[in-house]
């Protein structure tokens, strides 16, 4: 059966309590292995939920005072039964739910044993 929207919107809303809660171990749940980054720095091959791990705990300063982090889905394309392309939003709000910053990025999304799980991850930067 292929993806529904609404397991897609329930996946980035978990995904985002998670980025919101800053809980290394629990974002790199989301993530399938192997994953792929790739930006403008080239191509950073995503081979353990370590690695997932290890770069939000050292990403977390750049998000201080980010108390949540709201999905907006801005485009899916259904590529096949198991895969979709999701376009994301970020809104980043703090403790008491203003607005603080967002990014945006897009997603590959794999379905395997009735389980999302991000592939890849490109930054929107343009």
């Amino acid at each position: 059966m292929a993806i529904a929207r609404q397991d897609v919107e329930a996946f980035f809303t978990d995904y985002g309590r998670a980025l919101g809660s800053r809980d290394a171990t629990s974002i790199a749940t989301h993530w399938g292995i192997p994953g792929l980054v790739m930006s403008d720095a080239g191509a950073v091959p995503v081979t353990s939920a370590g690695d997932v791990e290890a770069f939000f705990s050292s990403a977390m300063p750049q998000y201080a005072g980010v108390a949540e982090a709201e999905a907006i889905i801005v485009h899916v394309a259904w590529l096949s039964a198991n895969v979709v392309a999701v376009e994301i939003q970020w809104q980043h709000k703090d403790d008491r739910g203003n607005t603080v910053g967002g990014e945006s990025g897009h997603y590959m999304l794999g379905k395997q044993s009735d389980r999302l799980s991000i592939h890849v991850y490109a930054p929107k930067t343009a």
